[in-house]
């Protein structure tokens, strides 16, 4: 595969990931009670619309900031993020705050 193809399949497999993993937060977000109307599911930059006073709405933010950062402003997500990502999402679908996030 030539070199500037393999850098193509590489953005693309990451941006599936990223896509991946937000989609786990949105299953999280729903088996915890949060609910969105079918407009603002689609868009992250709305995710503000978690309740400021919900006990994960904070987590909820951080997660979707990090999601916008890798999936539109062009930052890489590392292997241990990604898990890191995943844990917490995890976390939060079990009931957890999902916070304590690795250094």
């Amino acid at each position: 595969m030539p070199p500037g193809r393999r850098g193509e399949v590489t953005e693309r497999l990451a941006a599936l990931q990223i896509v991946a993993l937000y989609r786990s937060l949105e299953t999280a977000m729903a088996a915890r009670g949060v609910r969105e109307s079918r407009a603002r599911r689609h868009s992250p930059m709305h995710r503000r619309s978690t309740p400021l006073n919900h006990p994960i709405a904070k987590e909820v933010l951080n997660l979707t900031e990090r999601y916008v950062e890798v999936r539109y402003a062009g930052r890489a997500l590392t292997e241990e993020e990604r898990r890191d990502y995943a844990r917490r999402v995890r976390l939060l679908r079990q009931g957890g705050s999902g916070l304590g996030r690795a250094a």
